[in-house]
């Protein structure tokens, strides 16, 4: 009905600006309410991103502190033809060993013929203990050697021609075996007799503990590696070697580096709330100042997240300050690290450097935890806290634009009503005029 309307036909007012304008005044409290959810938007957001940032220090503090999670070691070879690796459990530490043999695959060969036989022969092929019949689809020799490839056992055939006479081909079959070691030797045997000629043997590979000595002891391998020569290391053997000096030694760079990125995580959150906790001034062209502050400026649950872990990285862990170890804290609130001084602290006292970083490390991933838990974390309560506001807010910013529709309706209807009120009384006016008009006139003609 409002669309119908003229403004100001009768009274001359701009109406419509009026009911906007009577409308903006109502919308005051609507327009506090969407700013209020912009800004705790903006908070929250905030918090999701801190959150993450100390749950990934949780996750990479509780690595650092887990069993030899910082004890890095590196593994040496006095020979080319030995490489050696070390895993996190292996120890500072040397032996002398002897390579004395490569493990093989078996290769056979059967003697040269034109085909097998007449008809198809009935094999059987063995390996690992398990025999296999093997049936051609003829006496030909490269049918044989279908067969034995069809039978999928690990071994394969391959059919090789030696020479033609009268168009005639004779062939040898060679057989491999895929797996190196005595656990790939293979035989083929029709009858119950062998048919095949060794050409490798299947042998595993030895290697010779004190080698030289009593205590010499031999081990074996299907493979040319051998699994914790010394705890936690492996050896892989290209060649024949002796003697071959195992040294493992800790890998003070690797230390350093693991140590360096529990301490990396934590400046990052760190950062990242000193950051969103300051203010920003801006100057505009008439020279006024304007100060805006952060999101997360001067909360509660920020400055306790930032206190947590800066104490849990630098507080001493038994009278000794974690910066003996290269971990440090500035006057400003900034952590960092010192790889050359955890280096030399390393080489200096290695079970007492190693237990700091465990004892930091464990302090941390505590502290990092209750903070982050995605249940009932300090940080997690406060976004899941904030969210139930924001939603309250929702709620309230839409009852608003019914409230304030309803208004608008009701003031044009109100306006509507005066211009008709107005318009009825013009026309009164109008009406009353002509007549006291036309009255006077009468009377003047009469007299």
């Amino acid at each position: 009905m409002a669309g119908l309307g003229i403004d100001g036909l009768a009274s001359g007012l701009d109406t419509t600006a009026l009911i906007k304008s009577l409308v903006a005044v109502d919308a005051v409290q609507q327009t506090r309410l969407r700013t209020q959810l912009t800004t705790l938007t903006k908070s929250n957001s905030s918090f999701q991103t801190l959150n993450g940032l100390v749950a990934a220090v949780a996750t990479k503090a509780k690595a650092v502190g887990a069993p030899d999670g910082v004890a890095a070691t590196v593994a040496t070879s006095s020979s080319p033809a030995v490489a050696v690796t070390s895993s996190a459990s292996a120890r500072p530490g040397s032996m002398t060993v002897s390579v004395g043999q490569l493990a093989t695959a078996q290769v056979a060969v059967t003697d040269g013929r034109p085909a097998w036989r007449d008809t198809a022969p009935s094999l059987v092929l063995t390996t690992g203990g398990v025999a296999t019949p093997v049936t051609p689809a003829s006496g030909s020799m490269p049918d044989v050697a279908a067969a034995i490839n069809a039978a999928a056992t690990g071994i394969t055939a391959v059919a090789i021609p030696l020479s033609t006479v009268d168009g005639v081909t004779s062939y040898r079959l060679q057989l491999s075996a895929a797996a190196t070691g005595e656990q790939g030797a293979f035989d083929l045997t029709e009858d119950g007799v062998t048919t095949l000629s060794e050409v490798t043997p299947a042998r595993d590979a030895t290697l010779t503990l004190w080698a030289g000595s009593a205590a010499a002891y031999t081990r074996s391998s299907s493979t040319n590696t051998f699994t914790d020569v010394l705890p936690g290391v492996s050896l892989t053997a290209t060649g024949v070697a002796d003697p071959v000096t195992i040294t493992v030694g800790r890998d003070a760079q690797r230390s350093a580096a693991t140590a360096s990125g529990l301490v990396a995580g934590v400046a990052a959150a760190l950062s990242y709330i000193a950051t969103n906790s300051a203010t920003t001034s801006t100057t505009d062209a008439a020279g006024r100042t304007t100060t805006a502050a952060g999101t997360l400026t001067g909360d509660a649950t920020a400055r306790q997240t930032a206190q947590q872990l800066t104490a849990a990285l630098t507080e001493p862990v038994g009278r000794v300050s974690p910066s003996s170890i290269g971990i440090t804290l500035d006057a400003k609130g900034a952590v960092a690290f010192d790889a050359a001084r955890f280096e030399a602290a390393l080489a200096a006292d290695p079970s007492g450097t190693l237990g700091m970083v465990s004892a930091i490390s464990a302090r941390v991933a505590s502290a990092a935890s209750t903070l982050s838990d995605p249940t009932v974390g300090v940080i997690t309560a406060r976004v899941t806290g904030t969210r139930s506001v924001m939603t309250d807010l929702d709620g309230r910013i839409e009852s608003w634009d019914t409230r304030l529709a309803a208004r608008q309706a009701s003031l044009e209807k109100q306006f509507a009503a005066l211009e008709t009120t107005l318009s009825t009384l013009k026309s009164q006016s109008t009406w009353l005029s002509g007549a006291l008009g036309s009255l006077i006139s009468y009377s003047g003609s009469t007299s």
